[in-house]
């Protein structure tokens, strides 16, 4: 017996996920809701970039309250969804129960492929990913795009990139900006 599977594209940005439905469904027969088209099986979605972001000092301890304390270094890092994100998190979250595959559409660099696989992350996902590469929205580029879908395990690495610039920029960020205002006051 042959079983379809239920496909999710998540863009990094709208207007991504919008070339993606144009291209899939060229003559608009898509049923389209706030935050994601859908024809059949197949969705596409997106963030708004920075959708979910590291939790702030004070998320890690009530110690940290104070800016005296310093320097924190987590343990276990704490992601937070952006206030202006917390709906369309919402929707790919529903859309992710009900989902067998998703196509992973973050921009072809280490920002990219952090920004969506945070989110399969945070959201706990357990089926299988899929990379595809989207370095422009014309016809041509977005076939071979498509023509071209991976593995998503293939970019693990420049998704520890992204995440290690992240989590350096936190740590450096944080601790010295406290470090500098204690000292001159």
């Amino acid at each position: 017996m042959f079983l379809l599977s239920k496909v999710t594209y998540i863009a990094e940005k709208p207007d991504i996920g919008k070339a993606l439905a144009a291209y899939l469904w060229p003559h608009g027969n898509c049923h389209k809701e706030r935050g994601f088209i859908q024809q059949g099986d197949t969705t596409v979605t997106w963030a708004f970039g920075h959708i979910l972001g590291l939790a702030s000092p004070e998320e890690y301890g009530e110690e940290y309250k104070a800016w005296a304390n310093y320097p924190i270094l987590p343990k276990v890092w704490k992601l937070k969804p952006a206030a202006a994100a917390v709906a369309q998190l919402a929707v790919i979250k529903k859309l992710l129960m009900e989902t067998d595959i998703v196509v992973h559409a973050g921009d072809p660099d280490r920002e990219g492929q952090l920004l969506i696989d945070e989110i399969l992350h945070y959201l706990q996902f357990k089926g299988k990913v899929q990379r595809i590469l989207i370095n422009a929205k014309d016809d041509t580029s977005l076939k071979r795009a498509f023509s071209q879908i991976t593995d998503n395990e293939r970019y693990k690495n420049l998704y520890y990139a992204g995440l290690g610039r992240e989590q350096a920029d936190w740590l450096i960020g944080m601790n010295l900006t406290r470090a500098y205002t204690v000292n001159a006051r």
